[in-house]
């Protein structure tokens, strides 16, 4: 006898299920396994996943309920697969067969269902629980059922002596609905219309009016210095405070490039009257000022070279050639693709971009220690041809103004003899670097490069071994579902029939009828009016099945259909109460208290196993019209319900929930019904206290309750039904209620 799991549902753990399908989206989050109920509906999950649906559908569960939480994930699964099929596709004795050796034939095949250890076990119940290969054990222990699971289990069962079925199942993983969010009323921030782009446009154009107040005001501070020589002189003595790091722009309308002069001396004194002149001026005492500074000066003006050399380069491009001022603002681009290639003799194709330049950091290189002005004149950046060094000096230097100052004389010098060469070494410098580092980019990849095909060359090889893997494992399965049709065979399951079906197809698809060899001999009809004797009957009565298939051609759990069928607790109950039970209220004299169910007895045409009942009621004050399921329904020749039966075939009592089940289920049909009569609770064990305290409150309440019938439930003043309890052991049937 197995333990049935949906039984013990209610001795779970409970919790509250308030939020409908948001609670079971949170269910499944958390990898719940247990089921919810909500009505009369029950799903049962498995770490999170939906895998069964009693009495319902999903829609029942959009409200409240109650949740109940397995003590271990199998339940729910097992609980699913107990009530889905009755299917036995194999039997072992474990002292032959091992469950360890068929556990491993059946997780290698992907097998799902269950394997389940309950007859002619001692200790207890055993199942080992499959999907898709994937195993779970539990068992129960002992009169009290101590739950174990895990190990403990197999361990347990595969050391257990009994036999045990191999019993397949058919699961499929319910989705949730899916659960409306809230909208987020939250709205953007950001200014409408205000773009990256329009910012960095505001930010240029910031920036281009604070360099045209800069210039403004350097043209005005020359100005300033516009007083006789003099005061100019004074100057030059003190320590300036410069501000060495501004340039002019170098597409600006400079007076001072307009008429550049051959030499930076000549009529220094006249020259400075004039604002342009002023400023040149300025510059010379600059340089002179700066080639007298302390240490910490000369570092701050060697910070500043750089800036110095591009306004140079500047000025002298525009003086020489206004287009090309354009392009010595150029920068050379850091990506190889862009950069100008050298020629056969190591010059670049774009040198003159950054010629200039280059030569202004030479000549710093071979000039002077000193920090470098940082003003330039025209003067300075004329593009005159500068002697050789070898010449005499008197060649390569103007006549000097006698009036000018030693300082200003050693400036001119300086200027004099300044290079041409407007190479930067140090940017050469750093190109080469850049390329040397583009260069081990360069490596870096191809290594890397060769490290991907690398890996995609053993990605594929690996891809190799996996088909042929996978071509082993196929012939592998093919063994073995040959090693199991041979089992099957060694176990006598194997038949000749066409196709295999399961118990509940066999079940859903019979009718039985209850017919007479012949119509004049004795019969139900007659017998209740007392005139034939029970022998009498039963040698004229026969069961007729009626399948919607070919009885002939199919095989169910291994065994043929007609010898199936008749050791079925369903078919041998229709035979019991067609041939049997009339006749033991008959003699037991209860006719008028049980009068209800025996008046329907000789009426029943046929027997509808695994049937439904169309039923109209009301809940709540409003009608409601639905489908009631039960395991036998004996109707009229008319089709209508005449008594309703669900069946207990487990060596575990009658429950509670059972009772309350069959009670709630008959209630509706019995609104529904005017034939109705009976209800029947079969079991092939016994009935659990609480069940049979159901059963009792159920038959107590309503007007009638002090009337001489028995076991009746009351629906209204005039209609109402017997609830009958019935044992079912050692191929007999026992009423238990109402006691005949």
């Amino acid at each position: 006898m197995s333990t049935r799991v949906v039984d013990r549902v209610d001795e779970w753990r409970e919790r509250p299920f308030s939020d409908g399908y948001r609670s079971l989206h949170e269910l499944a989050d958390e990898g719940f396994s247990g089921a919810v109920r909500a009505g009369g509906a029950e799903l049962y999950m498995t770490k999170g996943a939906v895998v069964g649906i009693h009495h319902g559908d999903i829609d029942d569960f959009d409200g409240s309920g109650t949740a109940y939480e397995a003590p271990s994930p199998a339940l729910p699964l097992l609980a699913v697969m107990q009530e889905a099929n009755d299917e036995v596709r194999a039997e072992y004795y474990s002292e032959k067969t091992a469950i360890a050796e068929v556990d491993s034939t059946l997780s290698d095949g992907g097998f799902t269902g269950y394997v389940e250890l309950a007859d002619n076990v001692l200790s207890g119940d055993y199942y080992q629980v499959y999907h898709a290969g994937q195993s779970m054990s539990v068992g129960f222990i002992g009169e009290s059922s101590r739950l174990v699971d895990g190990d403990e289990a197999f361990e347990t069962a595969n050391d257990e002596v009994g036999i045990y079925q191999v019993r397949p199942a058919d699961i499929d993983v319910i989705e949730l609905p899916e659960v409306d969010e809230p909208e987020d009323d939250s709205t953007d921030a950001s200014v409408p219309g205000e773009t990256d782009e329009t910012i960095e446009e505001d930010d240029a154009k910031e920036a281009g009016e604070d360099d045209s107040q800069t210039t403004s005001t350097d043209e005005r501070e020359a100005d300033d210095h516009k007083p006789d020589e003099t005061v100019e002189e004074d100057e030059a003595d003190e320590e300036p405070e410069s501000d060495s790091g501004e340039s002019d722009d170098p597409l600006g309308g400079d007076e001072s490039a307009e008429t550049p002069q051959p030499s930076a001396t000549q009529d220094n004194t006249a020259t400075r009257t004039a604002g342009q002149q002023a400023a040149t001026a300025a510059s010379r005492t600059s340089a002179t000022q700066s080639a007298a500074q302390t240490a910490e000066t000369k570092q701050r003006g060697t910070d500043q070279q750089s800036e110095q050399s591009r306004s140079r380069q500047r000025s002298r491009s525009t003086n020489e050639q206004p287009n090309l001022a354009l392009e010595t603002r150029a920068i050379p681009s850091l990506d190889p693709k862009k950069t100008a290639e050298p020629d056969e003799n190591g010059n670049s194709a774009r040198a003159d971009t950054f010629e200039h330049t280059a030569d202004a950091e030479q000549g710093r290189s071979q000039g002077s220690t000193e920090p470098v002005e940082t003003n330039t004149t025209p003067e300075q950046t004329a593009p005159e041809p500068v002697q050789s060094k070898t010449e005499p000096e008197t060649q390569s230097q103007p006549d000097r103004d006698p009036s000018a100052t030693e300082n200003e004389k050693s400036a001119e010098d300086d200027q004099a003899t300044e290079p041409t060469q407007t190479v930067d070494p140090d940017r050469i410098d750093e190109l080469e670097s850049e390329i040397a580092d583009r260069d081990d980019e360069i490596e870096r990849l191809e290594s890397e490069l060769d490290r991907k095909t690398t890996e995609y060359e053993d990605a594929k090889s690996q891809l190799e071994t996996v088909r042929e893997e996978r071509d082993e494992l196929a012939t592998e399965a093919e063994e073995l579902r040959q090693e199991l049709e041979q089992l099957e065979t060694e176990l006598g399951a194997a038949t000749d029939a066409e196709r295999r079906i399961t118990p509940a197809e066999a079940l859903a698809g019979t009718d039985i009828f209850p017919r007479y060899k012949s119509k004049g001999d004795a019969t139900l009809e007659k017998a209740h009016g007392g005139s034939h004797r029970r022998e009498d009957v039963l040698d004229n009565l026969r069961l007729e099945q009626n399948t919607q298939f070919d009885a002939d051609t199919v095989a169910v759990g291994g065994q043929e259909y007609g010898e199936f069928l008749e050791a079925t607790l369903e078919y041998r109950f229709v035979n019991w109460v067609v041939g049997n039970l009339l006749f033991e209220v008959r003699e037991t004299g209860h006719e008028k208290a049980l009068k209800d169910l025996y008046d329907a007895l000789p009426v029943i045409d046929w027997a509808d196993l695994k049937g439904t009942v169309d039923v109209v009621y009301k809940e709540d004050g409003q009608e409601t019209r639905s489908e009631e399921s039960f395991d036998i329904v004996l109707r009229n020749r008319m089709g209508e319900p005449l008594l309703v039966a669900n069946v207990n075939d487990s060596r575990e009592g009658a429950t509670q929930s059972m009772m309350e089940n069959l009670v709630r289920a008959a209630e509706r049909v019995g609104q529904t019904s005017d034939a109705f009569a009976g209800a029947f609770l079969v079991t092939r064990s016994f009935f659990e206290p609480p069940a049979l305290e159901t059963a009792d409150d159920a038959t107590k309440s309503g007007l009638l309750s002090r009337s001489k019938r028995k076991s009746f439930v009351n629906l209204s003043r005039k209609r109402g039904y017997h609830l009958c309890l019935v044992e079912a052991r050692n191929e007999n049937f026992t009423m238990l209620v109402p006691e005949l």
